[in-house]
């Protein structure tokens, strides 16, 4: 599951807010969860630990990284979406891999488990 906002006044869209509220553990229990947010200044780190803590309360597991767009305006991306600057890029496929390595473990689990 990837969750992504972005960051109003230091907190979560109310729209995705809205529909988390409405979610409950059955839902999200043992999945693995990517949070991303996009913040007109440097970093949306409020909104992040806030969608990290709605996932640990839906008893799901944060991805050990997350993705931060800073100053998210038209001049982050190329014209087909790749992030400009490389050091965004090479944080985005850390996050990314770090990702689908929790997801590739969480599955090898439940399926052990079986």
């Amino acid at each position: 599951m990837v969750l992504a906002t972005p960051e109003y006044h230091g907190s979560v869209s109310g729209v995705l807010k809205n529909a988390l509220d409405y979610m409950n553990a059955a839902q999200v229990s043992g999945k693995p969860v990517l949070s991303v947010s996009s913040a007109g200044g440097p970093m949306g780190v409020s909104s992040l630990l806030q969608l990290q803590s709605i996932v640990r309360n839906l008893h799901g597991v944060n991805s050990p990284e997350w993705i931060s767009l800073g100053f998210a305006g038209g001049h982050c991306f190329d014209p087909e979406g790749t992030p400009v600057d490389e050091g965004m890029r090479e944080r985005t496929r850390s996050a990314v891999a770090k990702f689908t390595d929790l997801a590739r473990m969480l599955t090898a689990g439940m399926t052990a488990a079986k």
